[in-house]
């Protein structure tokens, strides 16, 4: 790596406020692209550079000067840009490959496989959230495929620009509402045990998807609210005890600037808190219970509280005193989870190489924290959990996982069992439809 400039972009409140998170999380986000052929390895590696022409805070580093921090642009060669994996290699850990904010932001591996290619990205969080990455993906397939982008280009990162379109009376109401998510420990005991990077999926296949819509519908419940209720299911069985679950949920704040140039790839997320009753309750009483309560947060400006106290603490502390003050309120944010949305196979060819599967995850959590990250691709939907975890404790999620996949199962094939269920009483209050997580 060789510095250019001086240059570069302010960092902004959410970049320090992840950066202080380090201690929970690895910090970086990734998305995974099985491709039905080979790529063309050059072509790729020059999409790639060409892309931090277009997202130049990928190709930046974090620099500290005078107590402030500033995204300063650096050279890079191609290898600390693209990595290849021949079959049978193993990935490279980018807990070591890609540490702190040094840089580069992104790292792109291409793994070779008998007739295929599996692309997989680690991008840090800092550069931008889930959405930011979807819009990444379809603007590396474009300039791969030798096509103008379809992803806007400009625009400001800064939360405040988000926060203007809200009016000052709306922003004085969040700012009464009581709670600030500032963590509250996890799930899973800490044992001493040595740890390793461990990753577990559970696949939605499109007859259970099937299944799953029809759920949704009887119920009037979103998809996002059932993965949820199955989230909380399964955490309940293990602890019949437990009087309640508190899931952070994920917020897109863009919903507050349709109309203002925001860059797409910005980081505009923020949590909201959503606490379930405990006890003994079937999938469907708790899919009505998480879809009424999600309706309520929805109406209420969902993220925003979070972000204007912070955004206060950014203004008035010089940025020593605000990364003590947060640094010490920073603790395991114990469950969360987050829908990283549909991910469009029309936007993932690259020059017409058909994506054969695609999903994102979250970061890499710290044990005790637990994050379930879903993505959507061609009628699958993907569900992942990514920690640094120890194999006794890695084998409780496992056990969540399986209690997931079994509660799926259990659903009925067929609608008519659902409103059969519906005319005993069974079902909960319409909600409506809409997506809360970014």
């Amino acid at each position: 790596m060789t510095p250019k400039s001086q240059e570069g972009f302010p960092a902004e409140m959410l970049d320090h406020y992840l950066r202080l998170q380090q201690g929970a999380n690895d910090g970086r986000m990734r998305a995974v692209v099985e491709l039905g052929g080979h790529l063309d390895l050059a072509r790729f590696t020059s999409a790639v550079r060409v892309s931090l022409e277009h997202v130049p805070i990928l190709g930046c580093v974090w620099t500290e000067v005078g107590g402030e921090a500033r995204w300063v642009p650096a050279r890079w060669s191609d290898h600390e840009l693209v990595r290849v994996v021949p079959d049978g290699g193993e990935l490279i850990d980018s807990l070591r490959a890609v540490t702190d904010a040094r840089g580069p932001q992104i790292l792109a591996q291409v793994l070779l496989r008998p007739g295929r290619n599996v692309v997989v990205l680690t991008v840090n969080h800092m550069a931008f959230d889930g959405a930011g990455l979807k819009e990444y993906l379809y603007l590396l397939s474009g300039l791969y495929s030798g096509s103008s982008p379809a992803v806007a280009r400009g625009g400001t990162r800064s939360l405040s620009a988000v926060l203007a379109g809200i009016p000052l009376r709306h922003r004085l109401a969040c700012l009464l509402r009581r709670g600030l998510v500032v963590g509250g420990g996890g799930p899973l005991a800490t044992d001493g045990e040595a740890r390793a990077t461990r990753l577990a999926l559970l696949r939605i296949e499109p007859e259970i998807l099937g299944r799953v819509r029809a759920f949704c519908r009887t119920l009037g419940v979103t998809i996002n609210d059932l993965i949820m209720a199955l989230f909380c299911r399964t955490m309940l069985a293990r602890e019949p005890g437990r009087r309640t679950v508190t899931l952070q949920t994920m917020v897109d704040l863009r919903r507050y600037a349709p109309a203002r140039p925001i860059s797409p790839f910005g980081n505009f997320s923020s949590m909201e808190s959503l606490t379930v009753p405990g006890g003994d309750r079937d999938l469907r009483s708790l899919a009505a219970d998480i879809g009424e309560r999600m309706r309520r947060i929805k109406a209420g400006r969902p993220g925003v509280r979070n972000v204007l106290l912070m955004a206060a603490a950014w203004r008035l502390l010089p940025r020593a005193r605000f990364d003590a003050g947060l640094r010490a309120r920073i603790r395991s944010f114990g469950l969360s989870a987050s829908n990283a949305g549909v991910l469009d196979r029309t936007r993932l060819r690259f020059d017409g190489l058909e994506p054969a599967d695609a999903f994102l995850l979250a970061s890499i959590k710290e044990q005790p924290a637990l994050q379930l990250t879903f993505s959507t691709f061609a009628d699958r939907v993907t569900l992942g959990f990514l920690g640094n975890y120890s194999a006794q404790a890695w084998a409780v999620v496992e056990a969540l996982v399986g209690g997931m996949a079994e509660e799926l199962a259990a659903l009925p094939a067929d609608t008519a069992d659902f409103e059969s269920a519906e005319r005993n009483g069974l079902h909960g209050e319409s909600v409506g439809a809409g997506r809360l997580s970014g």
